[in-house]
């Protein structure tokens, strides 16, 4: 009944051990199986922490079943998440997905769970995350939930027949770059998004996450949140290899807070004027993509 954990990992054994510690609280986790994904060193200068992981990994007790994957190759971040996602959906009918960097509340997994059963037949509904951005949202606003047009890497959850629907390639993208509607459109969650995918299909970029938003918007879906953030990130130290430390746009608190689920939820226009807030780029930033990859 409970959706199964993909868990990935490199070579920060501080990171993962908090990880796992925190998920551990969640009354859930000892019914929930675990697949647990290592990706192979680098560099010489990250085996041992790669090594300390895994035996770490081998230690760990408490979640009804644990399934280890070690590669011996280093795919990146991106190929492990798409295999590994991949291979956990060929198997089961939905996915939590968890990085060795984040720690939830102790209803985390109630949520994740309840809203994978709750919202599987909503086909505006794409994805499930039990994190939020530090947006602030209106006093008025009626629900314990609320949807983004904005795919989320953090602790997210989705089902096969979405992944299923993923171009990674992005065949399309020439014909969506002449389109300045659809362009606007998908920016509709961040005008970061844009020069983003552009850098992705340039080579620049290596992004799961991007064309994971991208297939949000070609399907018209939405990523779905808790109002308050159920995870925050301990990755924004420097150890991570997305964001160099004194990154501060991702910093939340967890609450512990009971989400009602209700159908009714609909995206709201001043949340995402919020969140278009919230991911604005500098002048300088926007120069820097005109003039290198012209958007």
């Amino acid at each position: 009944m409970y959706a199964p954990i993909a868990l990935f990992c490199y070579n920060r054994p501080e990171h993962f051990r908090k990880t796992v510690k925190s998920l551990l609280r969640c009354p859930e986790a000892a019914f929930s199986t675990v697949y647990i994904f290592s990706d192979g060193p680098k560099t010489a200068a990250d085996e041992a922490n790669v090594a300390i992981v895994r035996e770490y990994a081998q230690s760990i007790r408490g979640f009804e079943s644990i399934h280890l994957d070690f590669s011996e190759e280093n795919r990146g971040l991106a190929a492990s998440i798409i295999r590994g996602v991949t291979q956990v959906l060929q198997q089961h009918d939905k996915i939590v997905v968890m990085e060795d960097d984040l720690l939830c509340t102790r209803d985390y997994l109630r949520f994740m769970n309840e809203a994978l059963e709750y919202y599987r037949k909503d086909i505006r509904v794409f994805s499930i995350s039990g994190y939020l951005y530090p947006i602030e949202i209106p006093l008025d606003y009626p629900h314990d939930v609320l949807l983004l047009a904005r795919g989320c890497s953090y602790g997210w959850g989705t089902w096969p027949d979405r992944w299923a629907k993923v171009d990674w390639e992005v065949r399309d993208f020439p014909e969506f770059m002449k389109n300045k509607a659809a362009r606007r459109e998908f920016m509709r969650g961040g005008e970061d998004l844009l020069p983003m995918l552009k850098k992705q299909q340039v080579g620049v970029l290596n992004s799961w996450a991007i064309r994971w938003t991208y297939a949000h918007y070609k399907h018209q879906a939405y990523n779905l949140h808790p109002r308050a953030s159920k995870l925050e990130s301990t990755g924004m130290d420097g150890s991570g290899t997305n964001f160099g430390r004194g990154t501060h746009r991702y910093d939340v608190q967890r609450v512990e807070r009971f989400s009602r689920l209700t159908k009714a939820v609909s995206p709201d226009e001043v949340i995402h004027q919020r969140l278009r807030k919230h991911f604005r780029l500098s002048w300088i930033r926007k120069i820097i993509n005109f003039v290198r990859y012209g958007v």
